[in-house]
Parts: C-alpha cells; structure tokens; sequence
C-alpha cells in the first residue's frame, strides 16, 4: 500500500466522512472506492474514443459530414 495525501475543502472532508460514516465504512474505504470507480469510468471514455477514432478512420463521408478532413 501506498500513503497519499489529499486537501480537501472543509465541507467536503465533512461530507465525505458523513456519507462513509452513514455507509458504515471507513473514509480511506470511501476514497479507495472513488478512484477505482473514477479510473474504470477514465478507462471506458478512452475505449469509446478508441472506438470513435476507429469509425472515424473507415467513413470519410461520416469525417466530410462532421467537418472533421
């Protein structure tokens, strides 16, 4: 494990203990689930972009219509 260390603002360091708290988890456990959801949402996006590049790059007719030869 590695120890980061974050500053946050004061009403959302209170919300995020409030919200950890009334979940019954620790804040480090709130934080950890936050990023491995945000990293899997980041990774989505660049797939999708991969995939839009990829149908970009077959259709010049798509490219020509959206402006983008």
């Amino acid at each position: 494990m590695t120890t980061i260390s974050v500053h946050l603002p004061a009403e959302l360091a209170a919300q995020l203990t409030a919200a950890a708290g009334a979940d019954g988890i620790s804040v480090n456990a709130a934080v950890v689930a936050a990023v491995q959801d945000w990293l899997h949402v980041q990774a989505q996006r660049a797939n999708e972009r991969a995939r839009m590049r990829s149908v970009l790059a077959g259709d010049p007719q798509l490219r020509a219509l959206l402006g983008d030869d």
